[in-house]
């Protein structure tokens, strides 16, 4: 465990790696913490054994990566592994229910880490992805790099194989000469700051629509920005995602980063309901905006900033 003090979200991505299978191993696991993972602090941890599988080192990523914080946290865990992941959210129950033995009544493999896997993840709240592994994801491929320290390290008999790193994360390039197109100030209202982004309502009573605008000069479009700019508009995305939908419980949730018009790079994420005058089409486009009355918009981004900006 770590003696970090954590904040609630947390995003992990694990793998793990073996030259012959059987043979020597190691894992590695990267985390971002951070209450809107925009300031993030991040942890990297990996380690390896001399003997084990390529599965054993998947499972054994996964297991150290939940035990590290401290505090119950909200965690979005990713592995390249759909034994893993398939696993813990499918076949587990199964496994369970018939005394860790598999349908056809054979022991399952690796029952030792998979009930090492199943009592860590109830110390959080866990949400599992798959995502494709040597794919060019930065992150994915940064736990693969860990994995294969970790398996050299037990090679070379480095004398404490599991190790843990503070990294630093790159500063965010917010511009202080940071200027708000006036076409975007003039059709929506701020509600507040994130890491990255500034936060904005369009000012359309009609429908519940946010704006994130990235505060980096002279930007147009996601690709323009370094790496991890793009990664934390990537998690302010999901956050606001998120927002409007615990706030609005919209049928569908549209995003979308156009610019065809405002050339500044800000993308929009917009509630819809089947009610709305543009369902099912874009709202862009349909009719002039409808504006809210002052108390109306007062309130509304009082509520959303309440919920967002945590």
């Amino acid at each position: 465990m770590s003696d970090q003090q954590l904040s609630r979200d947390v995003v992990i991505y694990t793998d793990g790696a073996c030259s012959g299978n059987p043979g020597p191993g190691g894992w590695g696991a990267t985390m971002m913490f951070g209450p809107n993972n925009g300031n993030m602090q991040r942890r990297e941890i990996r380690g390896g054994e001399r003997d084990t599988t390529n599965n054993r080192m998947e499972l054994m990523a996964a297991i150290k990566a939940l035990q590290y914080p401290e505090q119950r946290s909200t965690i979005d865990l990713h592995t390249d592994s759909t034994y893993v992941r398939k696993g813990i959210t499918e076949w587990i129950h199964g496994w369970k229910r018939r005394g860790w033995k598999t349908a056809a009544k054979k022991p399952v493999k690796n029952a030792d880490l998979w009930q090492e896997l199943d009592e860590a993840r109830t110390h959080h709240d866990v949400t599992w992805h798959w995502v494709k592994g040597h794919a060019g994801h930065p992150e994915n491929e940064r736990a693969d790099e860990l994995a294969g320290m970790g398996l050299k390290e037990t090679l070379a008999g480095e004398p404490s194989p599991e190790i843990i790193e503070s990294v630093e994360p790159p500063a965010l390039s917010i511009s202080p000469a940071f200027d708000l197109d006036p076409r975007l100030a003039a059709d929506s209202v701020e509600v507040g700051t994130l890491a990255l982004s500034t936060v904005r309502l369009m000012n359309d009573h009609r429908y519940p629509w946010l704006i994130l605008i990235p505060q980096a000069q002279n930007m147009s479009e996601i690709t323009d920005l370094c790496e991890a700019d793009a990664l934390v508009l990537m998690r302010e995305i999901r956050q606001v995602s998120m927002a409007m939908e615990e706030l609005f419980r919209p049928q569908k949730l549209n995003v979308g980063a156009l610019g065809n018009i405002v050339e500044q790079l800000h993308v929009h994420i917009i509630a819809r309901h089947d009610d709305d005058p543009a369902w099912p089409g874009p709202v862009w486009g349909h009719s002039p905006a409808e504006a809210y009355d002052d108390k109306q918009l007062g309130n509304l981004c009082a509520i959303i900033k309440k919920v967002l900006i945590k």
